[in-house]
């Protein structure tokens, strides 16, 4: 497969372009978190925001990589983590620090799989439109 070539200063903006849009989904998942139980959709809508923010932080590490690729790798990291949660071990560390609750979870739900899958295709979306028409696909 061939490598393609970025300039350097369009991966930092898309270095910093993910880091802003990572801040934004944090904001929008913390706030979603104190109303999660009381809005229909809201466990939904926090699944898609986890995988988008993955999406993120993967485009921050990788930014070279093409919004395809990063939105596949941060759709699979969600299906492994909710398979995970089929043993004890995402339990367990939560049970050792609460806050690994929000990024592990704590109990299987199959529901959850769309969500990743809808997370994945919004992290697709976003990352091609900030990208700019003129970006290569991958």
């Amino acid at each position: 497969m061939p490598t393609r070539t970025e300039a350097p200063d369009t991966r930092a903006a898309r270095r910093s372009r993910a880091a802003a849009l990572l801040c934004l989904v944090v904001v929008l998942g913390v706030a979603l978190q104190a109303v999660r139980d009381r809005v229909p959709g809201g466990d939904l809508a926090g699944t898609i925001l986890w995988t988008v923010a993955v999406a993120c932080v993967v485009r921050a590490v990788v930014p070279g990589a093409g919004a395809r690729t990063v939105a596949g790798v941060a759709t699979s990291a969600g299906v492994l983590v909710e398979l995970a949660q089929l043993t004890p071990w995402p339990r367990d560390a939560a049970a050792a620090f609460g806050p690994a609750r929000l990024v592990l979870g704590t109990s299987f739900a199959a529901a959850d799989l769309l969500g990743y899958v809808l997370g994945g295709l919004l992290a697709w979306g976003v990352l091609r439109w900030t990208d700019g028409p003129d970006s290569p696909t991958d």
